[in-house]
């Protein structure tokens, strides 16, 4: 009984020594995915969405409504990278850098709103992108009579207003992390507000899951109109013995 109660012992201690290791080796490799991926985003993302903005600001692209729905999005995504991903790369990992008071409190009420507002308006330009693509093949007489590009910089205005709202509350329920956690920089806390907390537990859930469900929505209903319309026109073009 007593080999069996040893035998039992150093099995569990092996399993626990293994792992150990397991965990170990996972927050090792962790460690440098947070290390080595965020600045290769960075730079690669930052220099290719510049040469798209180059690109796109070219004298042919610029008179496309694309265009300025692209250059909209590119210059987006370099915000995005620096103004979000940056700072949340250095506090993962060198957290010293931030001195936690009044200043960070007020970064990270900024944070919050524009990471989210960015995401948001990333996904909002791209649907009405789409949409104004299956406009153009659909009514395509129209073009003539409509300054596409001044709409598309009207409709990416509106959008990012939209966006700014819906996201408003941000400033008033951010703040830094507690000093044991170093995953992420910036927490959505809504204190003792009684309001606040039942807006972002209960109403703000609905409102996001709406917005993203209509940008969806958007985008799919866009492609397909884009789809039928070029196949028509491709099987027109056959009949017609081109």
């Amino acid at each position: 009984m007593a080999n069996g109660s040893q035998s039992m012992d150093m099995y569990t201690l092996s399993n626990s020594t293994l792992t150990t290791a397991e965990t170990f080796t996972a927050y090792k490799a962790a460690d440098i995915v947070n290390l080595y991926l965020p600045p290769t985003l960075i730079i690669l993302g930052v220099f290719l969405n510049s040469l798209s903005v180059l690109v796109m600001r070219s004298p042919y692209f610029r008179k496309v409504s694309t265009s300025v729905y692209l250059t909209a999005s590119s210059v987006n995504d370099v915000m995005g990278l620096v103004l979000a991903l940056l700072p949340h790369w250095l506090f993962v990992n060198y957290p010293y850098v931030y001195s936690r008071g009044a200043v960070t409190d007020g970064l990270c009420k900024f944070f919050n709103f524009y990471g989210f507002s960015n995401t948001d308006v990333t996904l909002i330009i791209t649907a009405c992108m789409t949409a104004d693509r299956a406009y153009v093949i659909k009514f395509p007489l129209n073009v003539a009579r409509v300054n596409t590009v001044r709409r598309a910089m009207y409709v990416i205005g509106v959008s990012v207003v939209i966006v700014m709202v819906k996201n408003c509350h941000l400033w008033f329920a951010s703040a830094m992390t507690p000093p044991d956690r170093t995953e992420r920089m910036c927490v959505v806390t809504t204190g003792t507000v009684t309001w606040l907390s039942y807006y972002i537990t209960q109403v703000w859930p609905w409102i996001q899951s709406v917005f993203m469900l209509l940008c969806l929505v958007l985008i799919l209903i866009s492609n397909i109109v884009i789809i039928i319309n070029v196949r028509r026109s491709a099987m027109m073009h056959f009949h017609d013995g081109g």
